[in-house]
C-alpha cells in the first residue's frame, strides 16, 4: 500500500510538472532547522503537519534562489 501511495503522489507531481513546468520537490530534511529523532524534527509546529515560519522562509529562499 505504501508503494501504491507513493506512486500516486509521484503521479500528481508529474502531472503538475507537465501542466505548469515550474513544479519541484524539496527535501525538508536539508533545512538547517532539521533535527532527527525528535518530535516535529525541528521543522514542524506543534500540529506536526505545518512547517515552522523559519522552515517556510528557508523553503521560499530555496525556491527563489535555485538554478534550473
Amino acid at each position: 500500500q505504501c508503494l501504491k501511495n507513493m506512486q500516486y503522489i509521484n503521479g500528481v507531481f508529474d502531472s503538475l510538472k507537465q501542466k505548469y513546468g515550474n513544479v519541484s520537490v524539496f527535501d525538508p530534511r536539508h533545512a538547517p532547522q532539521y533535527i532527527p529523532n525528535v518530535r516535529g524534527n525541528g521543522i514542524f509546529i506543534e500540529d506536526a503537519v505545518h512547517f515552522t515560519p523559519d522552515v517556510n522562509r528557508w523553503v521560499a529562499e530555496w525556491i527563489l534562489n535555485r538554478k534550473e
